[in-house]
C-alpha cells in the first residue's frame, strides 16, 4: 500500500491544530504526513525511528507510512481530543482517504464510530457522513459494505438527513450489489420516508402560516423550502433512483409498503415538490418493476389526480405511467379503477373523463391476449356507455377514445355491452355533429371494428353493418363519409355467400381515366402547380390516358386528336383529391382479413334460414343508386363511380335485390342515352366522357343480371350501348366491348339492333383508334349467327364496305412507312456516318413507330379475315352477288395508274373460287393413291395460280385404269376429285385389242394417261396462247419437289395454339400449378365446350407440338377448328406427371412456355400474377376468375335462368336459349393481362362478366383473336404477317417464277367474255390483254377479268 503522500519533508513536531497552519499551496488544505510527531498537552507520543532510516526498501517505507498513518488516526480522532481538532484532522483525511487501504478504513471507522451515534452534535455526524461517503468509493468486500451500512443508517435527526443520504448514495452507487441487505435498505428507506414526512409537512405549513393570501401554497420551484421538506424531498429521490438503478432491492412485499405510504402520504399533502416526488416513486415503479395488484388501484387514483391538476405541470408524464400500468399484469385492476372510480363518479371533470378515456383505449388492448377476464371489465363498460352520453362538455374528446374502445375489444365483450357501446356512440356522434375531423376519426374506427368482428361475430357485424349505413347517409362533408365507403365499397362474398373485404378492389383501370392513380394524380398536381406550366404539356403527353386504358399499365395503341389537349388546358385549378390509388395508400385503416367470413352471409333467398347473421346489401346498393343520381359530393361521387362496377361484378352479393337492380338499370340507361348525369365539377379536371366511361362499365356489369331485368330493358341496354359509339370519343371503344359480350349473352335481342349498330360503326369509320375494335367485333360477329340476321344482305355489305375502307386505310399506312424506311436508307448512304453506332443512332431517329406499323398490319390482316369469315357466313346460294363487288373494291393502284393485287387479296379470291359455289368441306386422296406397293402414274401442271395433278391407278393384269383423280392445289386448300370413265360394256362385235404388247408398252401407256385426263378437263381444240397454256411441272425436278413438299405440308388453315392452366385452391408457384392433374366441375365443363376432345395418337392435324406418338404428352387434348382456322389447347391437367423424371415438370413447361397465349382457369382465390409463368413468349394472359370464389369444390347454387318465355310489354313472347347445365356455374370475370411490350389487348382489357354458358365460345374467341395479334407482333423485323393461304400462294409463285413468262403483252383471237358495257367477241377480233397472276386480263379492266361469276352460270 502506498502512502498517502510522498515525502517532501520531515518535521519533529507537529501538533494536529497546527495542520492548517503548515498549508501550503495545497488550496487551503495541507496534505498530512505519516512521518510527523504529534503531540498534546496531555502528553506526547512518538514513533520510533522516524528520521532514522532513510534508507529502507521502498515496500517497508510504505509499510512504515501505512502504520504511522492508522497510528495518527487513533491519537487524532480520539473521542478525547477537542471536536474541532476532529473535525479539521477528519476534513484532511477525507481529501486523501482514496489512498487508504482496507484497514486503514476500518480502522478510521473504529475510532469516529462515537461521531454517528444519535447523540453526537450535528456537525460531528456531517463529518462522519462525509467520511462515511467517501469510504464508499473504494470498497469491494461485503463485510466492509455491511459494515458501512449499518453505520450510514443509524438514525439521525433531520438536518443530518442530507449528508446520510448522499453517504448511502454513494454506496449504492458504488456498490451495486446488496446481497443480504435488500430488505434492511428498503425498510430504512421507508421509514426514512415515513419519519420525515410530518416533519416536512409541518414546517412547509408553518412557512406560510400567518400570510395574507388565503390562496394554499403554491410550492413554486424557486421558493426557498424548509430544511425538513428538503430532507424528505432527498429521501423520496433517492428511493426512486434506487428503483430505477436495482430493482432487487424491493421485493413485492416492501414495493406494497413502500406504495401504501407512498399513496397514503400523497393524500395528506398539497406540496407540489412532495406531490412530485411521490409521483416519480410511483412512476419508477411502473417503468422498471411492476406495481402490485394491491396498489393498483390507490397508484391509479393519485395519478388522474395528478393528471388533472395544472399546478404539477405533469399530464403527460401521468398519463404515461398509467399507460405503463396498463400494460403490466396489473391492466385490469387499472381500467376497473378508472372506470369504476372515475368515469362513473360525476364529480370528475370531463377533461380528466377524456384523459381516462384515453387511457382506457390504449389498455383495452389487453383483452386481446386475456378474452377470460372480461366480465368485470364488460360490466363497468356497460355502466360507462350509460353515463358518458350525459356528459356534453365535450362530446368529441370522449366519443375518439370511446370508438377507440369499441375497436379493440368490441369483438371480445358480450353483445349487451357491444350494443351499449355502438349506443353511447350514436349519441355523442349527434351530439358532436359539427366536429368533422373527429367524426371521420369515429368512423375509420368503427371500420377497424367492423373488420375485427367479421370472422368472429355475426351479430355484431351485423349491427355494425346497420350503423354504417345510417352514418353513410348523413349530411357530412365526404372526407367524413369516406372511410364508410372504402369500407362497403370493397364488401364481397363466395359461392356459399360469404362475406369477405377485398384489399384492393379491382378498379384501377377506371381510376386512371378519373385521374386517381399515382401516376394520373401526380400529372394533375404538376398542371396546377402555377412553376410547371411550362412542361405540363409535355408531362401530360407521356402520361396520357385514352378509353382503352383501363388495364393496370399507362400505354396506348392509338389516340384521337380530340384528346390531344395538354393537361393544363384541361385542369386550369385542380385541387388534390381525397382518395387516390398508390403503393403505400391501404385504402382501409388496416388490411382486412383474408379468410371468408362463415358468421355473417350476404342475403339471399338461399340464406335466409340459414340461421346466420345476414347483410342487406340492397341497402348499400340504394345508397349508391342515390349518389349516382344526386350526384352531391365530387369525391364521393367519383368513388362510387370508380368502385360500383367491381362490386357488381360479385353477382351473388346482390342476388336477392331485384328491385334495387332494376333500378340502376332504369337510372343508367336514362342518364347515358339522355346525357342528364351529374357534371363534374371544373377543378376536378375530368371530362364527361371520362364520367360516362365508368357508368358504361356499371351498365355492363349489369349483364350478368339477366333474370332479374325484362326484355324491354334490355333493348333499351343495347340502345343505350350503341349510342356511347358515337357520343363521347372515350367511351366508343368501350361500348364496342360491350356489344361483343352482348352477342354472346343476349343474342336474341341484340339481332334486332344489329343494322343500326353496324351502321354507327360505319359512321365511325375514320376514328382509326376504333379501328381494330369494330374489326374484331365483326369478326366475333360472324361467328355467332344467332346474333344477326343471315338473310340480311344489306348487313353484309356494309360489313364488307367496312372491311374495304380499313384495308384501304391499312394499304396507305404500309405504303408511308415503306417509303418512311426508303428515306431513312437513303438518309443513311447521302449523309454517311463516322462509326456503325452513328448509323445505329441515325436509324433509330428517322425509324417510323414500330407500335403504330404493328397495329396497322393488325388491321391488316384481320380486316382481311373478317372480309373472309363474312363471306363464308352468307348463303352458298347467295355468295356470287357479292364476288364481283369485292374483286372490285380488292384493287390496288399502281403508280401507272394501273390495277394490281396483293398477295393477301388474291388468297382472298382464291378462297371464293373455291367456296362460292359450293359448302363442300376438305377431301382426301384415296389411300391406293399412297400406297407403297400399287404404281401409280401422275402428272403436274401449273394452271393460273394453281397446281393440277391427275393420277391414275392401272390393273395392269387387265390393262384397265381401276381409278384416277385430280388434286388442285390452291392457296386457299386442296381438292382431291375422282376420274372415271362410264364405260359401256363391250359390245361383242368389238375388234379385240391385241394382246401382244409387252408389259413395258402397256406401263409406257399408263404413264400417258394423266395427259388424257388433263386434255378432257381443261383443254379443247380451241387455240391456246402460250401464255395460258398449263405448265407440264417434271416429277423429279428437285425444285418443283421441294415447292410441292413445303406446299403440301403446309395447313390449308390458319393454326393457333393456347394453354389451358387451371390454379386450384390458394395456389401462386408455377411448380404446384403445373401438378394439377385435375380440376374443379366448373373448369372441366368449360373446357368440355371449349372444343373437341381429340385422341393424339397418330393425329393427323397439326398438335402444335404435343407427341402424337409416344403418349408423353397424354392420350387426348382439346381442339377447335373451322374453315379458316384451327387452335390447338395445350393442356397441363391433361399431361401425365412422372416425378421420378421430370420432378419439375419441364414437359409442361416446356409447351405453355411458348405459347403467346394463356387461359388461365383461376380458382385460387387471389389475384393472378402476370409473372407466374414468366418467358420470353409470355405475350397475353387471359384470366378467368369465377364471380364468387367456390373453394374448389362444386357449384353451391343453380343460377339458371327461369325455364318460361320472356315477355314483353306489347305480349310478344321471345323464347330463351336453352340453358344448359353449365350455367349452374354462375358467371365468370375475364381480364386479358399483356405483356409490357403490346399495347392492352381488346375486348378485355377491363375486365367483362360473362355466363358459363357464353364463356368457352367468348375465351375461344379471344385466344384466335390473341393468337394472330401476338402472331403480327413477332414479324415486327419482317414488316408483315403471313398466313398459311399466303405461303402456299408463294409457294405456286415461285414455280411460276421459274418456268412461266411474267408480265407479257399479247394479241389474241380468243374471246374470254364478255366485259361490262362492251360488244360480244366474234371470229377474228383483235383482243388486247395483259398477263396478270397466271392469266390475262383485259386493258385497264383487271378486276372484271378476275370476277368469275361472270362467266358462271
Amino acid at each position: 500500500m502506498h502512502p498517502i503522500a510522498p515525502k517532501e519533508e520531515k518535521h519533529t513536531s507537529s501538533p494536529p491544530h497546527g495542520l492548517a497552519e503548515n498549508q501550503r499551496g495545497t488550496g487551503g488544505k495541507q496534505p498530512f504526513s505519516a512521518d510527523a510527531k504529534t503531540s498534546h498537552v496531555s502528553g506526547s507520543i512518538a514513533i520510533d525511528g522516524v528520521g532514522n532510516e532513510e534508507d529502507l526498501p521502498a515496500w517497508k517505507d510504505d509499510l512504515k507510512a501505512e502504520l504511522d498513518l492508522r497510528h495518527l488516526i487513533r491519537v487524532g480522532l480520539d473521542k478525547n481530543i477537542p471536536n474541532a481538532e476532529r473535525l479539521e484532522l477528519a476534513e484532511n483525511i477525507i481529501e486523501q482517504i482514496e489512498n487508504c487501504s482496507s484497514e486503514t478504513l476500518e480502522t478510521l471507522w473504529e475510532v469516529m464510530e462515537d461521531m454517528t451515534v444519535p447523540g453526537a452534535d450535528l456537525e460531528s455526524r456531517k463529518t462522519a457522513f462525509r467520511l462515511l461517503q467517501a469510504s464508499a468509493t473504494h470498497l469491494d468486500l461485503p463485510s466492509h459494505r455491511t459494515k458501512l451500512f449499518n453505520m450510514i443508517t443509524t438514525p439521525v435527526a433531520h438536518p443530518a438527513v442530507k449528508y446520510q443520504l448522499s453517504a448511502l448514495i454513494q454506496l449504492i452507487h458504488q456498490g451495486r450489489r446488496f446481497s443480504g441487505l435488500e430488505a434492511r435498505l428498503a425498510k430504512f428507506l421507508i421509514g426514512l420516508m415515513r419519519g420525515l414526512f410530518p416533519l416536512a409537512e409541518q414546517a412547509r405549513q408553518a412557512r406560510y402560516r400567518g400570510e395574507e393570501s388565503k390562496v394554499a401554497p403554491s410550492d413554486d420551484i424557486s421558493r426557498q423550502r424548509p430544511e425538513e421538506e428538503k430532507a424528505l424531498l432527498n429521501c423520496l429521490s433517492v428511493i426512486s433512483s434506487l428503483i430505477a438503478e436495482n430493482t432487487e432491492v424491493f421485493d413485492v412485499g416492501n414495493l406494497e409498503g413502500l406504495l401504501t405510504s407512498v399513496t397514503a402520504l400523497a393524500r395528506k399533502t398539497t406540496g407540489v415538490a412532495l406531490m412530485r416526488g411521490f409521483f416519480r416513486i410511483i412512476s419508477a415503479v411502473a417503468v422498471h418493476a411492476q406495481v402490485p395488484t394491491t396498489n393498483v388501484a390507490d397508484c391509479v387514483r393519485l395519478l388522474c389526480a395528478i393528471m388533472v391538476d395544472t399546478r404539477y405541470r405533469s399530464e403527460e408524464a401521468a398519463s404515461m405511467t398509467i399507460s405503463q400500468i396498463l400494460h403490466s399484469d396489473a391492466w385490469l385492476e387499472s381500467l376497473n379503477t378508472l372506470m369504476g372510480d372515475i368515469l362513473v363518479d360525476p364529480r370528475q371533470s370531463t377533461e380528466l373523463k377524456c384523459s381516462v378515456m384515453q387511457l382506457i383505449a390504449a389498455g383495452s388492448l389487453k383483452l386481446k391476449t386475456y378474452p377470460t377476464r372480461l366480465d368485470v371489465f364488460a360490466t363497468h363498460l356497460h355502466s360507462v356507455c350509460q353515463i358518458l352520453p350525459e356528459d356534453k362538455n365535450k362530446p368529441s374528446e370522449l366519443l375518439v377514445p370511446l370508438v377507440e374502445i369499441t375497436t379493440n375489444c368490441g369483438e371480445q365483450v358480450d353483445f349487451g355491452t357491444f350494443s351499449a357501446l355502438l349506443g353511447a356512440v350514436q349519441e355523442l356522434s349527434k351530439l358532436s355533429a359539427d366536429d368533422h375531423i373527429s367524426s371521420r376519426d369515429i368512423n375509420e374506427s368503427l371500420v377497424k371494428l367492423f373488420l375485427n368482428c367479421l370472422l368472429h361475430s355475426g351479430p355484431k357485424t351485423a349491427m355494425l353493418y346497420d350503423m354504417l349505413l345510417s352514418m353513410a347517409v348523413l349530411p357530412k362533408p365526404a372526407s367524413v363519409r369516406l372511410p364508410i365507403l372504402k369500407l362497403l365499397a370493397r364488401l364481397r362474398c363466395d359461392a356459399q355467400y360469404g362475406i369477405k373485404v377485398v384489399k384492393v378492389p379491382d378498379n384501377q383501370g377506371l381510376a386512371a381515366a378519373l385521374c386517381r392513380t399515382k401516376a394520373t394524380a401526380a400529372n394533375l398536381r404538376i398542371s396546377a402547380s402555377p412553376s410547371s406550366h411550362t412542361s405540363s404539356g409535355a408531362q401530360w403527353r407521356r402520361g396520357q390516358w385514352r378509353a382503352s386504358d383501363y388495364s393496370n399499365k399507362a400505354r396506348s395503341r392509338s389516340r384521337s386528336a380530340t384528346r390531344n389537349s395538354t393537361i393544363k388546358d384541361r385542369f386550369p385549378s385542380a385541387v388534390e383529391p381525397l382518395w387516390v390509388y398508390h403503393e403505400s395508400n391501404k385504402g382501409l385503416p388496416l388490411d382486412p382479413p383474408q379468410a371468408t367470413s362463415s358468421t355473417v352471409l350476404a342475403q339471399s333467398p338461399k340464406t335466409k334460414d340459414s340461421g346466420k347473421s345476414l347483410l342487406d346489401l340492397g341497402k348499400w346498393l340504394e345508397i349508391m343508386i342515390n349518389e349516382l343520381d344526386e350526384g352531391g359530393e365530387w369525391e364521393l361521387y367519383s368513388y362510387v363511380l370508380v368502385h360500383l362496377p367491381s362490386q357488381l361484378s360479385n353477382c351473388s352479393l346482390f342476388e336477392d335485390h331485384a328491385r334495387q337492380l332494376s333500378d340502376l338499370h332504369e337510372l343508367l340507361n336514362t342518364q347515358l342515352s339522355g346525357n342528364s348525369f351529374p357534371e363534374p365539377p371544373p377543378k376536378s379536371g375530368i371530362r364527361r366522357g371520362d364520367v360516362a366511361l365508368c357508368l358504361y362499365h356499371s351498365l355492363a356489369m349489369l349483364l350478368a343480371y339477366q333474370d332479374y331485368i325484362g326484355v324491354r330493358q334490355w333493348n333499351r341496354t343495347v340502345s343505350t350501348f350503341r349510342v356511347g359509339i358515337e357520343k363521347w370519343d372515350r367511351v366508343g371503344k368501350f361500348c364496342i366491348h360491350a356489344l361483343a359480350v352482348c352477342c354472346h349473352e343476349i343474342p336474341n335481342i341484340i339481332e334486332n339492333h344489329m343494322t343500326v349498330i353496324v351502321e354507327m360503326m360505319q359512321k365511325r369509320i375514320t376514328q382509326s383508334d376504333l379501328a381494330i375494335d369494330i374489326l374484331e367485333f365483326l369478326g366475333g360477329l360472324a361467328k355467332l349467327p344467332e346474333a344477326y340476321d343471315q338473310a340480311d344482305m344489306v348487313l353484309h355489305q356494309k360489313i364488307f364496305g367496312i372491311c374495304i375502307r380499313y384495308l384501304q386505310h391499312a394499304r396507305g399506312q404500309r405504303k408511308e412507312y415503306v417509303n418512311e424506311e426508303s428515306a431513312r436508307g437513303n438518309a443513311s448512304n447521302n449523309h454517311g456516318s463516322n462509326s456503325p453506332g452513328d448509323a445505329f443512332r441515325q436509324s433509330k431517329q428517322l425509324r417510323p413507330d414500330q407500335t403504330q406499323r404493328n397495329l396497322a398490319e393488325y388491321v391488316f390482316t384481320i380486316a382481311y379475315q373478317v372480309i373472309i369469315f363474312w363471306f363464308l357466313a352468307i348463303d352458298v346460294r347467295e355468295r356470287n352477288r357479292h364476288v364481283g363487288w369485292i374483286t372490285r373494291e380488292l384493287a390496288l393502284t399502281s403508280e401507272a395508274d394501273g390495277q394490281e393485287m396483293d398477295e393477301q387479296s388474291l388468297v382472298l379470291l382464291d378462297l371464293m373460287h373455291r367456296t362460292t359455289f359450293s359448302d363442300l368441306g376438305e377431301t382426301i386422296s384415296p389411300p391406293q393413291f399412297s400406297d407403297p406397293d400399287r404404281q401409280v402414274y401422275k402428272g403436274s401442271w401449273l394452271v393460273g395460280l394453281s397446281v393440277i395433278t391427275a393420277e391414275v391407278v392401272m390393273d395392269e393384269a387387265s390393262g384397265i385404269a381401276e381409278c384416277g383423280q385430280f388434286t388442285k392445289r390452291q392457296a386457299s386448300g386442296t381438292t382431291h376429285a375422282a376420274y372415271s370413265h362410264n364405260t359401256i360394256q363391250t359390245p361383242i362385235h368389238l375388234v379385240p385389242r391385241l394382246s401382244s404388247a409387252s408389259r413395258e408398252s402397256i406401263q409406257e401407256q399408263f404413264s400417258l394417261y394423266p395427259n388424257h385426263m388433263v386434255l378432257q378437263l381443261i383443254s379443247t381444240i380451241s387455240p391456246v396462247p402460250a401464255p395460258l397454256r398449263p405448265i407440264p411441272l417434271r416429277e423429279d425436278d428437285e425444285f418443283t419437289i421441294r415447292a410441292l413438299k413445303q406446299f403440301d405440308s403446309t395447313d390449308t388453315v390458319d393454326g393457333h395454339k393456347a394453354a389451358v392452366i387451371y390454379i386450384g385452391e390458394h395456389q401462386t408457384s408455377e411448380k404446384d400449378i403445373l401438378a394439377n392433374t385435375e380440376g374443379s366441375e366448373a373448369y372441366s365443363a368449360f373446357l368440355s365446350r371449349l372444343g373437341t376432345k381429340v385422341p393424339l395418337k397418330a393425329a393427323k392435324f397439326n398438335t402444335q407440338g404435343l407427341d402424337r406418338q409416344y403418349g408423353t404428352d397424354g392420350t387426348h387434348t382439346y381442339a377447335w377448328r373451322d374453315r379458316v382456322t384451327e387452335i390447338v389447347f395445350h393442356v397441363p391437367t391433361m399431361m401425365p406427371n412422372n416425378l421420378e423424371t421430370d420432378p419439375t415438370y419441364a414437359r409442361k413447361k416446356a409447351h405453355i412456355g411458348n405459347d403467346h397465349v394463356k387461359i388461365i382457369f383461376n380458382e385460387s382465390d387471389l389475384p393472378f400474377d402476370f409473372n407466374t409463368f414468366a418467358s420470353d413468349f409470355n405475350s397475353i394472359n387471359i384470366v378467368i376468375t369465377p364471380e364468387a370464389h367456390t373453394s374448389g369444390v362444386s357449384p353451391v347454387s343453380d343460377r339458371s335462368a327461369p325455364s318460361q318465355p320472356l315477355s314483353t310489354d306489347s305480349g310478344r313472347r321471345i323464347e330463351r336459349r336453352e340453358v344448359p347445365a353449365t350455367e349452374r356455374f354462375g358467371y365468370f370475370l375475364v381480364q386479358a393481362f399483356d405483356s409490357q411490350k403490346y399495347p392492352d389487348f381488346s375486348p378485355v382489357a377491363s375486365p367483362k362478366i360473362i355466363s358459363a354458358c357464353a364463356l368457352p365460345g367468348f375465351v375461344r374467341q379471344l385466344a384466335m383473336a390473341a393468337s394472330v395479334f401476338c402472331q403480327v407482333w413477332q414479324y415486327e423485323s419482317l414488316g408483315e404477317y403471313t398466313s398459311s393461304w399466303r405461303f402456299r400462294l408463294q409457294q405456286i409463285k415461285k414455280l411460276r417464277e421459274k418456268y412461266a413468262m411474267a408480265n407479257t403483252s399479247v394479241n389474241l383471237d380468243y374471246p374470254l367474255g364478255v366485259a361490262e358495257g362492251s360488244s360480244s367477241y366474234i371470229e377474228g377480233a383483235q383482243w388486247t390483254g395483259n398477263m396478270a397472276y397466271g392469266g390475262m386480263a383485259e386493258m385497264s379492266n383487271l378486276m372484271a377479268s378476275l370476277d368469275f361469276t361472270r362467266w358462271t352460270i
